[in-house]
């Protein structure tokens, strides 16, 4: 059979650049994908903007991604040092410690925690928009009254994350189509 794909008619705006503060809100294991040295597992972490808002006065949100890699809490630093785990530390403001380095919990370390970041553009090679760069800078020392736009999200399996794509993909074509008709409805 296979699959048929359409063409993503959604224009996004590019975060502006700049360094600003926001609030870490969504953690989702993005499942796993073909590398140059065999398959690596993906995670993906959002970040919403406190500081510039879109056009429609929602928060613009930043994201960070990468390989889902631990390392070694014996080889800290340096190239080659899990991207995973720099952005904890981050986050943290502090080092990992050797018992918590494979021990990940998003509720309790990440979400919810006000950061600082970075966002650099850098135009895609086919001219066709940028390449939107996030980098946090550091956890701001400010963490009282955080408040979050979204709620949070995390995911800890690739399951999880697929049905809650599927779950978004339903309500936005519930949405795109004018609501449930009567014959949508489940009585």
């Amino acid at each position: 059979m296979g699959l048929k794909g359409t063409a993503n008619q959604t224009q996004f705006e590019d975060h502006p650049v700049g360094k600003y503060s926001g609030v870490v809100y969504r953690f989702s294991h993005t499942g796993i994908r073909d590398g140059q040295y065999g398959p690596k597992e993906r995670w993906l972490v959002g970040i919403e903007s406190e500081d510039v808002e879109m056009e429609d006065g929602r928060p613009f949100s930043a994201w960070l991604n990468g390989n889902l890699s631990w390392g070694s809490p014996d080889k800290r630093g340096g190239q080659g040092f899990p991207k995973f785990q720099e952005m904890r530390q981050d986050i943290l403001d502090r080092d990992l410690t050797k018992e918590e380095w494979y021990d990940f919990d998003a509720e309790v370390e990440i979400i919810g925690v006000r950061v600082r970041y970075k966002i650099t553009h850098a135009p895609k090679e086919d001219g066709s928009g940028n390449w939107v760069n996030t980098e946090i800078i550091e956890r701001d020392d400010d963490q009282a009254n955080v408040e979050m736009h979204n709620d949070p999200i995390i995911h800890y399996t690739f399951e999880d994350y697929q049905a809650y794509k599927e779950q978004r993909k339903a309500e936005y074509d519930t949405k795109k189509d004018g609501g449930a008709k009567d014959d949508d409805l489940p009585f």
